[in-house]
């Protein structure tokens, strides 16, 4: 989050409530960048993202279950229970190393119709292979 913002927590769950956690994002919605991704799994599981410092979890931060695919560069983080897509994050030190992607349908109180969303064609992105260990 950039200093000279206003920012404020919102707080967000999965479905079954068995992830809790809250986030700081920009107080108004208008300065909050959100994309649609295309790809496979965004597409599949319609996550509208925006890009977040960090998130605190409150409850069940250890039934965060991960799931991979592709180059296996992109964590995705879901509930184990009910399935909800929490967050991403890049472990590839050539992309947006270290970035945690939050799914912004899974906030209260925020509705994805009132943030500008940018379509990015994720499906067209070819990641760079994580380094293979040389053993």
């Amino acid at each position: 989050m950039a200093s000279a913002e206003a920012v404020a927590e919102y707080k967000g769950s999965c479905h079954c409530q068995a992830i809790c956690y809250s986030v700081e994002l920009p107080s108004l919605f208008s300065q909050l960048e959100t994309i649609s991704c295309d790809c496979s799994y965004c597409r599949i599981s319609g996550s509208l993202l925006t890009f977040v410092d960090g998130i605190k979890f409150y409850q069940g931060g250890e039934v965060l279950k991960e799931y991979r695919f592709g180059s296996h560069t992109i964590q995705i983080f879901f509930c184990g229970a009910c399935g909800a897509n929490v967050y991403n994050r890049s472990i590839n030190p050539k992309w947006r190393y270290g970035k945690i992607a939050l799914n912004v349908r899974l906030l209260h109180d925020v509705d994805p119709e009132m943030v500008k969303i940018t379509k990015v064609h994720g499906r067209n992105v070819q990641l760079p292979p994580l380094a293979e260990n040389s053993t």
